[in-house]
């Protein structure tokens, strides 16, 4: 025990004499580590949410002279958030215009908040080893680490420079303390919700009364020039975020302010409700609730939290599985530094004085603590390939590599990153649904180029189609005619498994492959599946498979290489109960690889979910209604 402990001072000895290196190797190994997980995630297309790809574009048009454009939404960038300070990572992007750029860039900022904090916790305490400690939190963070993993947000950067601004603040050097608060200012408009909070930490601190004038009133002033800025760069002239907020009326944020005013019990209601109460708790236990021994810093981040409460619902999961905590964590982590001085420096008050006594066991604690959810955040982000099948990434390669460099495209979210280097690109959950997010406005999809569909990532799409929290959706049987019509203006010119390619009529060679039939039948046969058999389409292996009077369209196909699966909608989301097919059946055509050994087809319910290297991922409630069928043992 003895030799163990002799051990331990050493090694703190060694921290408090080299801190830096301790600081920079752990800084260094975080960043190889994360760039080969974010590398090992883009190149198996693990970015499935868009935001990479929207901001690829953005950064892409932008070098070519068309300044913050980007057709993913439909809108120039600056319609969506003032985020000026993207300019300033331009000529990192130019070296190698990929979305790729931005992940590492991504992974150094993350890192590189280490440093501040460091900084940070060192002018607290005048202590190198507990300054060094303070900077591996940050590193071993689960929700730092997820984020990392997630995809590309300016939100790392407005950490890494308002974690500068707070050092500055710290030091009373005003100077630099305005120049960072700027560039925090100017990652995005609602980084002013960390000033906010910063105002009021000033009285806290008894600065004078100018600190709090000028710091409230100037982000303020900003931010109200932000959401001008938006709403005359945005088609609809306004902030697009607004539907979120106006649950009690109101059509601008000063009428929605106004009316909350007014109805401060309905605000109360809205806000104390168990699912947020829930959510914060969970926030905060990811820090043993530490950072409450030094609350006052939590106003930096109490505007950020609110704003978030404040929605539709309240404060969601997704908004701390996702790339939203980020925001949120810069006063959490602040007054987790200092209320762990408190604890480390034993200027806590008496009634928390059994820490001290049990200091053994609440060490035990900390410990397994740190460990504990930074495995679960590592072990989450290690962008696992295993359950992939084999010629996963190869298909989407091969395919990827038909369309032309300049060529515009339609395309779904897990390919959108690798293809978003391009001026037009759209978003094939709007053209299949006839709407963008919220309901905000109506989508047709313009005349493309191509249509790109990894039919796993469209079922997941698909099960969207009766939520109106996301889509504000009137005619939802509509749909499927509506995206039939659509495909009808391209050729499918390439099909293998689950990856479809098609091309403009206008562009297209005469090959065209079949995928999707409606034959008309007066038939007594009320089986499920009519028939399928194996047959050679130009030369490729082709499932055919007919479906007799459906009950309804809540189906997949799944095809099997081995042990390993995937999945793809029945009728590639074309069927509609509202077309009145009675007496219909149904014909699709599957281009399955020779490694592909069986099929069975389910009924299912299911919805998103973030999965464990933060992409969505379907959850699946299904039930098998036909299968297994193996074609090494089975002849049609």
């Amino acid at each position: 025990m003895n030799f163990i402990m002799s051990y331990i001072e050493k090694i703190k000895a060694d921290i408090e004499k080299h801190s830096q290196r301790y600081l920079w190797g752990g800084i260094a190994l975080f960043i190889l580590l994360f760039a080969f997980l974010v590398l090992k995630k883009y190149y198996y297309f693990g970015y499935n949410i868009s935001d990479l790809a929207i901001f690829n574009q953005t950064f892409f048009n932008t070098l070519q002279g068309r300044w913050f454009e980007e057709t993913i939404t439909l809108n120039n960038y600056f319609a969506d958030h003032f985020s000026p300070i993207l300019i300033l990572l331009l000529p990192f992007y130019a070296l190698k215009q990929s979305a790729v750029t931005l992940l590492l860039i991504q992974v150094v900022v993350t890192a590189l908040c280490a440093w501040p904090l460091f900084l940070i916790a060192k002018r607290l305490s005048n202590n190198e080893l507990f300054a060094t400690f303070v900077a591996y939190l940050w590193l071993v963070n689960p929700f730092v680490q997820r984020q990392v993993m997630y995809e590309f947000h300016v939100f790392h950067l407005m950490v890494f420079l308002f974690f500068w601004a707070f050092y500055f603040y710290q030091g009373h050097d005003v100077k630099r303390f305005i120049f960072f608060s700027i560039l925090t200012l100017l990652t995005r408009e609602d980084s002013v919700f960390l000033f906010f909070g910063l105002a009021i930490l000033t009285l806290l601190d008894h600065k004078p009364k100018k600190w709090f004038i000028n710091i409230f009133f100037c982000s303020l002033v900003y931010f109200i020039g932000a959401i001008f800025f938006i709403n005359i760069s945005s088609e609809i002239s306004s902030y697009k975020f607004i539907n979120y907020y106006n649950w009690l009326g109101g059509d601008s944020l000063f009428s929605i302010v106004m009316i909350w005013a007014s109805r401060p019990i309905a605000v109360l209601r809205h806000i104390f409700t168990p699912n947020n109460i829930f959510i914060i708790f969970y926030l905060f236990l990811n820090f043993l609730f530490i950072p409450f021994f030094a609350k006052r810093f939590l106003f930096l981040s109490s505007f950020v939290i609110m704003q978030y409460i404040m929605i539709v619902g309240g404060i969601k999961t997704n908004h701390i599985n996702m790339h939203y905590v980020m925001a949120m964590l810069p006063g959490i982590f602040l007054a987790y530094i200092y209320g762990m001085w408190a604890i480390f420096s034993q200027k806590i008050s008496a009634r928390f004085s059994f820490i001290f006594k049990y200091k053994f066991l609440f060490s035990l604690i900390f410990i397994f603590s740190i460990i504990y959810f930074g495995l679960i955040a590592f072990l989450g982000a290690r962008g696992s390939a295993d359950k992939l099948v084999k010629n996963y990434r190869a298909d989407r390669i091969a395919v990827s590599s038909l369309i032309p460099e300049g060529a515009s495209i339609c395309v779904n979210p897990s390919m959108m990153s690798h293809l978003s280097s391009r001026q037009f690109m759209y978003h094939s959950d709007y053209a299949y649904y006839g709407e963008i997010p919220s309901g905000e406005a109506s989508f047709f999809l313009p005349s493309v180029d191509y249509v790109f569909l990894d039919m796993s990532d469209f079922l997941a799409s698909i099960i969207y189609r009766n939520k109106a929290s996301l889509y504000g959706l009137t005619n939802v049987v509509e749909i499927p005619d509506r995206w039939l019509s659509t495909l009808s203006k391209y050729n499918l010119i390439m099909a293998k498994d689950n990856v479809m390619l098609w091309q403009n009529k206008d562009l297209a060679p005469e090959k065209n492959l079949p995928y999707f039939e409606l034959i008309q039948v007066d038939s007594g046969d009320q089986s499920f599946i009519k028939n399928w058999s194996l047959e050679k389409i130009f030369g490729q292996r082709v499932l055919k498979v007919t479906y007799n009077k459906l009950p309804s369209n809540n189906y997949f196909i799944r095809f099997y290489q081995s042990e390993k699966y995937w999945d793809t909608p029945f009728d590639y989301g074309l069927y509609s109960l509202a077309q009145k097919k009675a007496g219909r059946t149904v014909t699709a055509y599957y281009y399955i690889s020779d490694e592909v050994d069986s099929f069975e087809v389910y009924h299912y319910k299911g919805y998103n979910v973030l999965g464990e290297w933060s992409n969505l991922e379907l959850f699946l409630k299904k039930d098998r209604v036909f299968g297994p069928i193996n074609f090494s043992t089975e002849d049609q």
